[in-house]
């Protein structure tokens, strides 16, 4: 749910999609803030929180995802394909130097655990160069909330002027 920037206790409270919530989802929304309170009481981070963390700073704090990407030059993507809605939203901000207002453009509802503000730069932004390796019938982790196709058909739209060479063998 994380990794998709989903809020599983609102999503499943009427089922995903718009249709009723299984029994497995009712008990894993049960069971979530628990998970969360003991992660947070015990100071420690799942992969998911690790990544939405990032996000939410990057989002909230225009300064550090500036100094963040002065530092950068290059960022490379292998297994484009598997990325989560979260990590490319990462991905994205730092090349970009923007976020969305919210959730991520193909949101599905509930999502709403990103949040954030714009950023905006008030000075000539640093180009940050972006490579992206990947293939869509390669993608292994739909249960993640990947959606190979999304991401790549987002990447065209979200980096201005990018360049996709299609491979054949």
């Amino acid at each position: 749910w994380k990794e998709t920037g989903i809020d599983p206790v609102e999503m499943y409270a009427g089922g995903s999609d718009g249709e009723e919530a299984t029994e497995e989802e009712r008990m894993a929304a049960a069971i979530f803030p628990e998970y969360q309170r003991v992660l947070r009481t015990s100071k420690k981070l799942d992969f998911g929180d690790l990544i939405l963390s990032a996000v939410q700073l990057l989002r909230s704090e225009e300064a550090i995802l500036m100094r963040m990407r002065e530092d950068l030059g290059y960022v490379m993507v292998d297994e484009f394909q598997d990325m989560s809605p979260m990590q490319y939203e990462l991905m994205r901000l730092i090349v970009t130097g923007q976020s969305y207002p919210g959730p991520p453009p193909d949101a599905a509802p509930g999502e709403k655990m990103g949040g954030g503000a714009h950023a905006h730069s008030h000075h000539r932004p640093k180009v940050v160069r972006l490579f992206c390796a990947g293939d869509d019938d390669q993608s292994v982790y739909g249960w993640r909330g990947v959606n190979a196709v999304q991401n790549i058909r987002s990447f065209t739209q979200d980096m201005p002027g990018a360049t996709v060479l299609y491979l054949d063998t």
